[in-house]
């Protein structure tokens, strides 16, 4: 989000094992992002077990298989063949327009899971601990039960935003598609669309460095 229009490829990598260990995907990971970065494509993504991902959409959905990434809600950029050719699918993507909210200022994001039988209490405290953003991660694609709604309404009446992120892994936030989402929507809840948690929080960070 610091780089929307970077010129240059910005490649991230990493391994699940350490460099000493007998199996390590380190060496792999780390030639493979050099030879994305000498291929001068520009955009940011992240390169991991042979995939090219946009770094907005990269997610790490296993903890200790070496396929460690996923790309959620955007196709992989590209991928690295057994040769160590550089395929590409798309160009990255960049960063879309984010411009959700004007009367918020996005400190120190703090992110709820919503459970079966969760009340408004936990929304109220953390608007009188200070939060000014609040990310609730929904169910299915904009699940947010009734009796959530108030409270809702209490935190955007003292300038808190609330966002919506799907707890599914793909196909993103809608929250017009059910009655309980349209209503979230009328009390003042963001739908995040198709980002994650991570890329949201992120984008909430890099606000309040404009402040």
């Amino acid at each position: 989000f610091l780089l929307k229009e970077v010129p240059i490829p910005v490649v991230f990598t990493g391994s699940q094992l350490p460099f000493e260990a007998e199996e390590t995907d380190a060496v792999r990971n780390l030639t493979d992002a050099i030879t994305t970065a000498l291929d001068g494509v520009p955009g940011i993504v992240l390169v991991f077990a042979g995939r090219i991902i946009d770094a907005l959409y990269a997610k790490k959905v296993y903890s200790r298989q070496k396929q460690a990434f996923e790309s959620v809600h955007m196709p992989e950029a590209g991928c690295i063949d057994v040769q160590g050719r550089i395929v590409w699918q798309h160009a990255p993507v960049g960063v879309p327009d984010m411009t959700f909210s004007d009367d918020a200022t996005f400190r120190e994001p703090v992110c709820i899971r919503l459970l079966p039988g969760m009340d408004g209490s936990l929304i109220d405290t953390l608007v009188q601990a200070g939060y000014r953003a609040i990310i609730l991660e929904v169910f299915g694609c904009g699940g947010i039960p009734e009796n959530l709604l108030p409270a809702i309404r209490r935190a955007k009446e003292k300038h808190t935003a609330v966002f919506a992120v799907s707890q599914c892994l793909h196909d993103g936030t809608d929250l017009s598609v059910y009655e309980v989402g349209s209503k979230a929507m009328e009390v003042g809840v963001i739908s995040a669309r198709d980002l994650t948690v991570e890329a949201l929080s992120a984008w909430m960070i890099c606000e309040s460095l404009k402040l």
